[in-house]
């Protein structure tokens, strides 16, 4: 036989072989194996790491003051009882000149003043705890009208506790997808797709009080006597994960 039609021949032959194997192991030509869907979840209790105290403060003064020099200030404040600078955050900052006329105006004279409104954020360790009435203090000394304080995870903390609620949550979802599979009396078969649609963490609130009314000084006083017993309580959180696997 010539040599080029043997080749030829050659080459035709295994162009079926590798045909024949590409049909055989083609997934769209083998048996579609049933599959279940199944929703892992899981719920861990969390240790809030950060406390936040927010003051709403108001005050008026004669004297003018630029923004810095009123953040400079109000900071410097914190910080000489016991704050770093750096845990101190304040927003929302309005410095609004205005005259102040007196009940007996005209026979006394009005003046003219500045009513500084801002919010004021203190945030630091969990571990610090006795700052929160700290916090109170400086802020009521300054103008504070109300005081919010919440626990919070930090950044670090919350994807250290989301990576274990949702490595909970798979093996949750594989431990109903073998007692499911073993209640029809199959065999559990490969991983086909999963996601994780939610992982649920909301910060609470753990305090709240104004004192912006007439009774400020009552208010203020229960206050300072609330806040000296917080305690930082644990969290709920939570995770879910939906899974699909085969059956044999």
């Amino acid at each position: 036989m010539d040599r080029s039609l043997k080749i030829t021949i050659a080459v035709i032959v295994g162009v079926i072989l590798f045909a024949g194997i590409i049909l055989i192991t083609n997934p769209e030509n083998q048996e579609n194996r049933p599959t279940i869907n199944v929703r892992g979840e899981a719920s861990i209790d969390a240790l809030p790491d950060i406390i936040k105290v927010h003051l709403t403060m108001r005050s008026n003064t004669t004297e003018e003051k630029s923004n810095d020099r009123y953040i400079e200030e109000l900071t410097s404040k914190f910080v000489s009882k016991g704050f770093r600078a750096d845990e101190i955050q304040i927003q929302n900052l309005n410095i609004v000149p205005f005259t102040y006329y007196p009940e007996n105006y005209p026979d006394s004279q009005s003046s003219d003043m500045y009513r500084i409104t801002s919010n004021l954020i203190a945030k630091f360790p969990s571990s610090e705890i006795e700052k929160i009435g700290r916090a109170l203090s400086v802020g009521v000394e300054n103008g504070a009208t109300s005081i919010q304080v919440s626990y919070e995870l930090s950044k670090d903390k919350e994807n250290e506790y989301k990576a274990e609620s949702i490595e909970k949550a798979s093996k949750d979802a594989r431990n109903k997808a073998e007692s499911l599979a073993e209640g029809l009396n199959k065999r559990l078969g490969k991983l086909v797709s999963v996601s994780s649609d939610q992982f649920n963490y909301v910060p609470k609130p753990g305090y709240n009080r104004d004192f912006s009314g007439g009774n400020a000084a009552e208010d203020i006083a229960v206050a300072k006597s609330e806040v000296a017993k917080i305690q930082v309580s644990e969290q709920k959180i939570t995770s879910t994960v939906n899974a699909v696997f085969e059956l044999r």
